[in-house]
């Protein structure tokens, strides 16, 4: 068993143990709500499937936000290709990119397959990722379009057969989703996609997760030490967290819709202020004249404000940013997802108009 912090389970019945097994077996087995009913009866969990769907609805997202910070960079090779799924009887189209490391970078559910909804799914992946160096697709008229808009500079390569790792990897999800009974909703599908991609890149290594575990035990790893971030108060409808009220005031006004955490928006504005930026005139001072490193009490950087600072000094100084991780290992920080450089400033607000890119 695992300690779990009670606010971001509060109102529900049973203990967090059960909710994060229940919702990390869905995503990882094919496995229908009903079936996840009987197991849980076997070991003496008498719960109905209404309540697992709701649990998966409610975390899926939660646990997503929690990993992104987590997450390894992605390469500069990428592969994007479009397959279909049906949502309540009606085809709808899931782009989905992933890098020559098998990472799968993001996916995006719509309605419609034409240039506007290319160029807002790269829109979206470019405001978390850098631009790669090559884009792999098909001769899909839309894809070419975004792609010539958005990525000039990127070499577009449409051989045929260059494509096959993308495509390959298509059968995975269409495998995850042949058990169920249909997709009912277009907000049900998004969730159910976005935890399919989530529970692939901690399988294929590609988070800061469970990394000290055997790989037979690192998706278990990995979602106890997700549930141990969410530390909020959820809305149990949606997921979506309360501000604290002590932060509430601070932040009520921030332009940084982007982060989740009221304390990390507050943090954000004050870099925009004279004081911030005389502090990192310092540092970089410091810098120039002896190695430095910014340390904190947080064990992990992504838990930390250290990140923004990591942001401001790559984005708008220009400067490479590593982080020493607890084996030693030292990595290359990755922009925090949603940040955009706006006249000479951070501002994290990308992807944030509804509805919203599964990421």
């Amino acid at each position: 068993m695992f300690a779990v912090p009670c606010s971001a389970f509060k109102g529900f019945r049973f203990p967090p143990e059960i909710i994060v097994l229940a919702v990390r077996w869905y995503l990882r087995y094919g496995l229908s709500y009903r079936d996840l009913e009987e197991l849980l009866a076997e070991r003496g969990v008498e719960v109905d499937h209404v309540s697992v769907f709701r649990w998966v609805q409610c975390f899926t997202p939660l646990l997503a936000d929690a990993a992104r910070l987590c997450r390894h960079s992605v390469g500069d090779r990428w592969f994007v290709d479009e397959t279909y799924v049906k949502v309540a009887g009606r085809w709808r189209y899931v782009y989905r990119a992933v890098d020559q490391h098998g990472q799968i970078i993001d996916v995006f559910v719509s309605p419609r397959r034409e240039t506007r909804v290319a160029r807002r799914f790269f829109e979206t992946t470019l405001g978390a990722h850098c631009e790669p160096v090559e884009v792999v697709t098909d001769l899909a008229p839309a894809l070419r379009a975004a792609i010539e808009e958005l990525m000039p500079g990127a070499f577009h390569n449409t051989e045929q057969y260059a494509n096959n790792r993308i495509e390959a990897d298509h059968g995975r999800l269409k495998a995850r989703l042949r058990p169920m009974r249909g997709l009912k909703r277009d907000h049900t599908a998004r969730v159910i996609i976005r935890g399919h991609a989530l529970m692939q890149n901690i399988r294929r290594g590609h988070y800061e997760l469970g990394v000290e575990a055997r790989t037979h035990r690192r998706v278990a790893t990995a979602f106890i030490e997700l549930a141990r971030t969410i530390r909020t108060d959820t809305d149990r409808s949606f997921g979506l967290a309360r501000a604290d009220p002590t932060q509430r005031n601070r932040a009520a006004g921030s332009k940084h819709v982007a982060l989740r955490h009221d304390a990390f928006r507050a943090y954000a504005d004050y870099m925009e202020t004279p004081a911030f930026l005389a502090g990192v005139e310092g540092l970089l001072t410091l810098a120039r004249s002896e190695p430095t490193a910014v340390m904190c009490s947080e064990s992990v950087w992504w838990r930390c404000h250290r990140r923004l600072l990591a942001d401001h000094l790559m984005l708008v100084r220009s400067i490479q940013v590593v982080h020493l991780m607890h084996d030693g290992r030292l990595t290359l920080h990755a922009p925090t997802e949603g940040v955009r450089l706006a006249d000479g400033a951070l501002v994290y607000d990308v992807g944030i108009t509804p509805p919203l890119s599964v990421n």
